[in-house]
């Protein structure tokens, strides 16, 4: 068996975690990556010394808050803003010039002064503005 880096271990324990089990033991860690329980420990504990990995209140292990950062800082979804400007100022125009269906939008009955509401805004194939609030 060749000797695995460092980085390739840590990488093994970051892919152990997935959407069924977002928190995992040490031992589970192990398990699924096939490293010894020693090593998993070692690395998980350096990982959650660095804030890559945390712990919960049974000392569980979790994907930490560092690594979300640093991920983010990747993420597609940086340039967001700037994909659905040119939707949300189409959203903008036609609500500007339609007063009566602007209010009967953004005003249902149930929401209270200072809410926020979610609008989804997409184009159609026949490129319609659709909505979805």
């Amino acid at each position: 068996m060749t000797r695995e880096s460092v980085l390739t271990r840590a990488v093994l324990i970051f892919e152990a975690f997935d959407p069924d089990h977002p928190a995992l033991s040490v031992s589970e860690i192990a398990r699924r990556t096939g490293l010894h329980v020693a090593t998993a420990s070692r690395l998980v504990a350096q990982l959650v010394e660095h804030g890559l990995l945390a712990r919960d209140e049974q000392r569980r292990v979790r994907v930490g808050m560092r690594l979300w950062e640093l991920a983010s800082r990747a993420a597609p979804t940086l340039g967001l803003r700037e994909a659905a400007m040119p939707f949300m100022e189409d959203l903008h125009a036609v609500l500007e010039g339609e007063p009566d269906h602007r209010d009967s939008i953004l005003d249902d009955g149930e929401r209270e002064a200072g809410d926020c509401m979610s609008v989804c805004v997409s184009r159609s194939r026949s490129d319609r503005l659709v909505l979805d609030l």
